[in-house]
Formats: structure tokens, C-alpha cells, sequence
């Protein structure tokens, strides 16, 4: 194998013209054991192997196209490291970008759902109290909008809460959190706003009472 320098010429003016012949200058590599000799070696040093076949114009076009090959998997090297980089660098961005996306939907989904909720509770055990059933027929007849529009709320709301994606097992558990709560309004708003409307005062006291005690158990 043989060693490549690069020669330039100099001018009359000082100045080096650009590179524009490749003279290689020969350090002869034996092709049996690898060891490189000098350049009048008849023989290699090492394996004593004769260098009269070798011709030193084939060996310098063997050097170019070694050199060429290594100057390509260089670049491709690069390149490959390069794309690999950038692929890593936007999977991470995404990533942040559905974290925020999530935290966003979710908080402005629970701000609406407490809203949704605001007064439900109460509303739920007054009637879950009641004295006898001509009241909770009285009670459900006074609340029956009110019901009926947290029902269509809880139903908008489930559409927000489908779009959802949690990216990590604390995301989650705040959007079943948020399920979890918005189940149960969507349960007891369904059923009173149905017993409002039948005047069934049977099934507004167990709608009451279920959504009292589930509320209880999310609380805890």
C-alpha cells in the first residue's frame, strides 16, 4: 500500500498555484504481512517477501481509491449521525409540545367540570332529604333546567375528555381522575333531569342519594 502527499506549485510571484497533481510519494506495504517499508525495499523487512511484482502505479490508484472510498463514508458517517441527531432532537420537542398540549386541555377541562359541578351537590342532597315525595316532585320541578343543562354540559365535556392522550402514568391518572367525576355528574344529572321530567320522585330520591355518596367517595 502506498502513502499519498499533495505538492503544489509556486509561482514566480511567491504565490501557490492550486493543487493540481497528486504525487504519490511510495512507502511500500507488503501485501502478505502488512508491513510498510521503504521505498527502495526490494524485500519485505518482516516476511522477506519480494516486491518485484508490485507496480507502484498500481498501487498509487489502489491509494485513490481507498482514499475516495474512506472521504465517502466519512460524509455518509455525518450525514447518518446528522439526521440521527435532528430525528432525536424533534421526537423531544414533540413530546414536550403533548405534555403542554395535555396540561393545557386538562386544566381548562377540570376548570369546566367544577363549574359544571358548582351547586350540584347541594341540589342533589335537598332532594335526597326531602320530607316525603310530594317535596322531591316539588324539588325536582324547580331544579328540572338545571339538571337538563348539566346533563348537555357533561356531554360536551365528554367530547373534551375523548381528545385527551396522556403521555405519562401521572397524566394518566388525572385524566381518570377527571373521568372518574365527570361519570358520576353526567349519571345523576341524566336520571334527575329524566325523574323531573316523569314527575318519578322515586327514582329523583335514589339519582340523589347515589350521587351524594359517590361524590363522597371521590372526595376522599
Amino acid at each position: 500500500m502506498l502513502s499519498a502527499n499533495v505538492t503544489t506549485m509556486t509561482n514566480v510571484t511567491g504565490q501557490q498555484d492550486p493543487p493540481s497533481t497528486v504525487v504519490f510519494r511510495p512507502r511500500r506495504r507488503c501485501p502478505k504481512c502488512g508491513l510498510v517499508n521503504t521505498d527502495l525495499a526490494p524485500r519485505c523487512r518482516r516476511c522477506r517477501r519480494l516486491f518485484d511484482d508490485i507496480d507502484p502505479r498500481v498501487e498509487s490508484e489502489r491509494l485513490v481509491e481507498r482514499l475516495r472510498a474512506r472521504r465517502i463514508i466519512a460524509i455518509v458517517c455525518t450525514v447518518v449521525i446528522a439526521t440521527g441527531l435532528l430525528a432525536t432532537g424533534y421526537g423531544y420537542w414533540a413530546r414536550q409540545q403533548r405534555l403542554e398540549r395535555f396540561e393545557d386541555s386538562s386544566t381548562r377541562i377540570l376548570l369546566d367540570l367544577e363549574t359544571t359541578e358548582r351547586g350540584s351537590i347541594e341540589d342533589a342532597y335537598v332532594i335526597a332529604s326531602a320530607f316525603d315525595d310530594a317535596e322531591v316532585v316539588r324539588l325536582l320541578s324547580d331544579q328540572a333546567a338545571t339538571w337538563s343543562d348539566r346533563k348537555r354540559r357533561c356531554a360536551s365535556l365528554r367530547q373534551d375528555v375523548n381528545e385527551l392522550v396522556p403521555q405519562n402514568p401521572q397524566q394518566t391518572a388525572a385524566e381518570l381522575a377527571i373521568e372518574h367525576r365527570l361519570d358520576a355528574l353526567a349519571q345523576a344529572s341524566s336520571a334527575l333531569a329524566g325523574a323531573a321530567t316523569m314527575s318519578d320522585p322515586a327514582t329523583g330520591r335514589k339519582a340523589a342519594e347515589r350521587y351524594v355518596a359517590d361524590s363522597a367517595s371521590l372526595e376522599q
